[in-house]
């Protein structure tokens, strides 16, 4: 889970009702959300991240929600809850910060400043009070390369240990938020079998996120290949942040020998 942690403080606009005293005969309950109210946010970035809260009054039985939201943008919370708790526990004591995740993704279409109107809850005197504030997503568009290619050479063998030998991996990294729908196609002097039949996808998934490392196979047949050095052309057709279809190609230098050393890929 990727995590990211805002250094600057945000007190929450409050909404708390039904306190078991007057506020000049206790101190209050309400929590303190120490998070910057506006984030920048990537268009099309889908990434966790920490809410961190502290309180001068233990509350228990914590959780946070998003209660309200801007089109275009979604939120997940752990395990398939229908709720964020905090790392450590459902109680925040008196003076700890403790964080709650929440999954944000950003729909690339849709532009402008996102917004997401954050409840904390809470059980005091047996009954649930509430605090929320809004949290702003800038949605800032990507500019830059959307992945590296890792893959300049492979090698294949004419004659290898056993047949799955001589898959080859294509490695690539992300760099923009998303990259989804990679479809990768390999040609050669030589025919090239694609698990998809026509076009190879990325061992995980279709989708390469920032700081991801996938690959595509392709396999040969040693009975079909000749000893000598050839290119790979390789073609990749792909959606980007923006959600614009491209095309892209590089060529990968290959290796045809009776004894080139070839692994066999586990998995």
């Amino acid at each position: 889970m990727a995590q990211k942690l805002f250094s600057s403080f945000l007190i929450l606009c409050i909404a708390v009702v039904g306190l078991a005293a007057p506020a000049s005969a206790q101190r209050s309950a309400t929590p303190t959300l120490l998070t910057n109210e506006r984030i920048d946010w990537l268009a099309g970035s889908s990434e966790w991240i920490n809410l961190s809260w502290t309180t001068a009054v233990e509350l228990d039985d914590v959780e946070v929600r998003v209660t309200r939201k801007s089109r275009g943008l979604a939120v997940e919370y752990p395990n398939g809850e229908d709720f964020s708790s905090l790392m450590t526990d459902r109680t925040l004591s008196e003076n700890e910060i403790d964080f709650t995740a929440l999954k944000i993704t950003t729909d690339a279409a849709v532009r402008g400043t996102k917004r997401a109107l954050i409840e904390i809850s809470w059980t005091e005197s047996g009954k649930r009070q509430t605090a929320s504030g809004w949290l702003r997503f800038t949605n800032k568009t990507y500019q830059g390369e959307d992945f590296a290619i890792l893959t300049e050479d492979a090698a294949v063998s004419t004659a290898p240990l056993t047949p799955e030998a001589n898959w080859v991996e294509l490695a690539y990294k992300g760099l923009a938020p998303t990259t989804t729908d990679m479809k990768i196609t390999a040609s050669s002097p030589f025919e090239v079998y694609h698990p998809q039949e026509t076009f190879t996808s990325l061992h995980h998934d279709q989708t390469l996120h920032a700081g991801e490392t996938d690959v595509a196979r392709v396999w040969f047949d040693p009975d079909l290949l000749k000893a000598g050095t050839h290119v790979l052309n390789v073609s990749i057709t792909y959606t980007n942040t923006a959600g614009v279809e491209k095309k892209t190609s590089h060529d990968v230098k290959f290796v045809v020998s009776p004894d080139a050393v070839v692994a066999p890929i586990e998995g």
